[in-house]
């Protein structure tokens, strides 16, 4: 387990899996009543130049993206990713959408939201250089 949020009743738990497809996210009902729906996630990772499937989601937020909640993860490996909600389904495999990249040998320590007027936005805290998107 490497983050997890709670937001609307559900606890998003970020982490990996001992399954050929690593990066995994699972969605608990609070109380907890149940088994948890597994999502497996792929993102792009603009250093790697490739499609990764083995890094963890290492700081991850809930926000409203064009009026959608969606999550915002910063990955161990640096991108930095949005991924609808309503995407999240047991057993679902997500492509998630790589917005901005934090920079070679850089890790994401939190990130936060907040509302400016009628702008949300997310802040990153990472541990070595800012972010280049």
């Amino acid at each position: 387990m490497t983050d997890m949020k709670f937001y609307q009743g559900k606890l998003y738990v970020a982490g990996l899996s001992n399954r050929s497809f690593a990066s995994t996210l699972r969605v608990y009902d609070f109380p907890f009543n149940g088994n948890p729906r597994a999502s497996t996630i792929e993102m792009y990772h603009p250093v790697h130049n490739e499609v990764e499937t083995r890094a963890p989601i290492r700081a991850m937020a809930v926000m409203s993206v064009g009026g959608e909640p969606t999550l915002v993860a910063a990955y161990t490996c640096t991108p930095l990713v949005t991924i609808p909600l309503k995407d999240l389904k047991d057993g679902a495999h997500i492509v998630a959408k790589t917005v901005g990249e934090l920079g070679w040998g850089n890790v994401p320590v939190g990130l936060v939201t907040f509302k400016l007027g009628d702008v949300d936005y997310a802040l990153v805290a990472n541990s070595s250089r800012a972010s280049i998107s």
